[in-house]
């Protein structure tokens, strides 16, 4: 049976991500929600901030 309520949570779930910090090149615990950050990143070691919506993918590119 068709349920519109899973789909719904499907698309707001939150996961967490560990990518490097492109400035730094350290591991940071990142919020992902559909492919973008759903909450600004902080790295703990430089203090880079990634802002919130930036893609994930941009993030990854910018480390390697």
């Amino acid at each position: 049976m068709f349920n519109p309520l899973g789909c719904h949570s499907a698309r707001n779930m939150i996961r967490i991500e560990e990518l490097p910090c492109p400035k730094c090149g350290q591991n940071m615990e990142l919020f992902i929600r559909e492919g973008m950050l759903a909450v600004e990143g902080r790295c703990d070691f430089c203090g880079n901030i990634i802002a919130t919506g930036t893609p994930a993918e941009e993030v990854e590119h910018a480390a390697g």
